[in-house]
C-alpha cells in the first residue's frame, strides 16, 4: 500500500525500508554505540538522552559501561507503551550493580509529524491547501500515555513539531497534571504566542534543537510563509521564566543526532544568527526571536 520508491523515502515508507534491512549482530551494535558516543564526546557533550531507544540499545550501553568503555552519561527513552517493561529491567540492573552512566529516564511518544512531508501539526494549514498536518495521536491518547509513564514514577517526552501537536501535548499535560517531574516537548519548532506561557506554568521542559532551522528555510518559506513569527520564539520562551539548562522544567538545546550532525555550534549559530552561515540578514527567520551566544550555549549546558 505504500506505492513503489522514487526518490526520497518518508514516514512510513522509510520505516518500512528500515525494517527490510538485515539486522547485524549485538556486538557489532556495541561497536557501533561506542564509536558513537566517543563522537559526542570529542564534541563536549557529556550526557545522551537517547530518544525512542531500542530494545538492544540498553544492554549495548551495560556493557560499554561494564567495559569502563562509555565516556558518557546515557539516559533512555523508549516507546512509551514499554515502559513497564523496560522500567523493571532497568531496576534489575541497578540491583546488579550498574554503574551510574545508563539510567531510564522516561517514556516516548509522537504526536505529529514533520515539516517536510507535511505531517507536522499546526494551528494554521500549510500554503496553497488545507492540509493541516497529522495528529499520530489524539489528546485522550497522549493523557493516558502521560499517566502510564507518571504510574512507573518515569516521564513523558514528546515529539512535537508543529504549533498545534504542541498545543495538543501541553493541554495533556495539564489536564494529566503528572506527579513526576521531567516531561518535556522536543523540537517546538513552531509555537503559538498563547502557548509560550504555559511551559513555565504548567513545569514542562522545552527541549529544542535550533540547528533544524539551518536545514528547513526553504520548506519553512515555501509551505508555511504566513506563520514565520511562530518559528523557534527562543527570547519569548526564556522571557516567560523558563531558565536556560534546566532539563527538567526550563528551554534545553539538543542535537537531534542522527537526523542532523551532532555538532553543538549549529545550535548556536541558528539561535543566535536565525539563518545559515554567510547568509544575509534579510534571510533570517523570525529574526526578534534570536538570543545571545551567551543564552544559546547555557542551553546546552543542562542540568537536572
Amino acid at each position: 500500500g505504500l506505492g513503489a520508491a522514487t526518490g526520497v523515502l518518508m514516514e512510513q515508507a522509510a520505516v518500512a525500508a528500515w525494517a527490510a534491512a538485515p539486522e547485524v549482530g549485538f556486538e557489532e551494535r556495541v561497536r557501533q554505540v561506542k564509536a558513537g558516543a566517543a563522537h559526542l564526546a570529542e564534541l563536549g557533550f557529556v550526557e545522551v538522552h537517547d530518544l525512542h531507544t531500542p530494545q538492544w540499545m540498553g544492554p549495548a550501553l551495560a556493557a560499554l559501561e561494564r567495559r569502563g568503555e562509555l565516556p558518557v552519561r546515557v539516559r533512555l527513552y523508549p516507546a512509551y507503551d514499554r515502559i513497564e517493561e523496560e522500567a523493571a529491567r532497568a531496576a534489575d540492573y541497578e540491583r546488579r550493580g550498574g554503574g551510574g552512566l545508563v539510567s531510564l529516564a522516561g517514556g516516548k511518544l509522537f504526536a505529529d509529524g514533520t515539516l517536510n512531508s507535511q505531517t507536522a501539526l499546526v494551528v494554521e494549514p500549510y500554503a496553497g491547501g488545507r492540509n493541516h498536518g497529522t495528529a499520530m495521536h489524539t489528546h485522550a491518547e497522549v493523557a493516558r500515555a502521560i499517566a502510564r509513564c507518571d504510574s512507573v514514577g518515569k516521564h513523558l517526552a514528546v515529539h512535537a513539531i508543529g504549533d498545534a501537536a504542541v498545543r495538543l501535548v501541553l493541554d495533556a499535560f495539564q489536564q494529566v497534571r503528572p506527579r513526576t517531574p521531567g516531561g518535556r516537548i522536543e523540537h517546538c519548532e513552531l509555537v503559538d504566542s498563547a502557548d509560550v506561557g504555559r511551559f513555565k506554568e504548567l513545569g514542562i521542559a522545552c527541549s529544542v534543537q535550533p540547528c533544524h532551522l539551518l536545514a528547513d528555510v526553504e520548506v519553512l518559506t515555501r509551505t508555511l510563509p504566513h506563520v514565520l513569527h511562530k518559528v523557534l520564539p527562543l527570547r519569548d520562551l526564556l522571557a516567560s521564566g523558563l531558565e536556560a539548562g534546566d532539563a527538567a522544567r526550563g528551554l534545553v538545546f539538543g542535537s537531534d543526532v542522527p537526523i542532523v550532525r551532532a555538532d553543538p555550534g549549529d545550535s548556536v549559530h541558528a539561535a543566535v544568527e536565525r539563518r545559515r552561515p554567510g547568509g544575509a540578514a534579510s534571510e533570517a527567520i523570525n529574526a526578534g526571536q534570536a538570543i545571545t551566544a551567551e543564552q544559546a550555549w547555557s542551553c546546552f549546558a543542562c542540568t537536572g
